[in-house]
């Protein structure tokens, strides 16, 4: 059965409620949407801007990630240039601290460590493990096999920095950290072997196509380990400005 009159709704209908009928929002076209659901909809619409907005914010940019990689890679370079200067004095038997004295003081306060460094004590055994070290960096700075690459140097960084702890500071353990989430994200997806190699493949060629080359989805990575890298970067800077707010800090004396 078809009305023969025409649905008023509005704020017009309002004239022609009784009392007890349920209240009823503004009409979309000829639906009458309940003030209830569209105080719902409304909700799940400022909840998605956050969401999105969240997501823009906590996003990294996978090229970004790339160059974190190159820095890295540079870094760790840097790093085995500089402590292959000193490796007989610091990492070797013959130096300032033999393996019997640091395995007693590891055993004392962290029995759980486990170094590659700590099964020889010869310059020989040293200056192959600083190779692999050397080599697996320039692996990490072109981009190949970047997960296995990431791992094998965050073993080996840690191993090195096992073997003499009177050594270190606050650096190599944010090189240690940043290692050990660099696995976990996509650091050779963009100007590394891996990411040539891919691209090749008719595979991903479709998959671009398909999602836009230059697409926001594409060029960013919204995931835990990302939120958690942002995280320690921001622990850093927290960290070092509380540590440095004491009145010591605040004594001429201090400069």
């Amino acid at each position: 059965f078809v009305a023969p009159f025409p649905t008023i709704t509005g704020t017009n209908s309002k004239m022609f409620r009784r009392k007890g009928d349920k209240d009823f929002g503004e009409a979309e076209g000829s639906a009458i949407i309940p003030t209830n659901q569209r105080k719902n909809n409304l909700s799940t619409a400022h909840f998605t801007k956050f969401q999105r907005t969240f997501r823009e914010i906590f996003s990294l940019d996978l090229r970004s990630l790339a160059l974190m990689r190159i820095f890295l890679a540079l870094t760790i370079i840097q790093d085995v240039i500089d402590r292959a200067s000193d490796l007989p004095a610091h990492y070797t038997d013959d130096g300032l601290m033999p393996r019997s004295l640091l395995i007693k003081i590891t055993t004392e306060y962290n029995p759980s460590s486990f170094s590659l460094h700590l099964m020889s004590g010869s310059f020989w055994w040293m200056f192959v493990l600083f190779l692999f070290t050397f080599i697996g960096a320039i692996i990490l700075l072109i981009g190949y096999r970047t997960r296995i690459t990431i791992f094998t140097l965050w073993l080996l960084i840690s191993s090195l920095q096992i073997r003499n702890t009177s050594i270190l500071h606050s650096g190599d353990d944010l090189l240690r950290i940043i290692l050990f989430f660099s696995f976990f994200l996509p650091l050779g997806k963009f100007f590394s072997v891996d990411a040539y190699l891919k691209g090749c493949s008719n595979d991903e060629k479709t998959s671009r196509k398909r999602r836009g080359k230059d697409s926001f989805e594409s060029l960013t990575l919204f995931s835990f380990c990302a939120f958690a890298l942002l995280v320690q970067i921001l622990l850093v800077y927290a960290t070092a400005y509380f540590h440095k707010t004491g009145p010591e800090w605040r004594k001429v004396s201090v400069l």
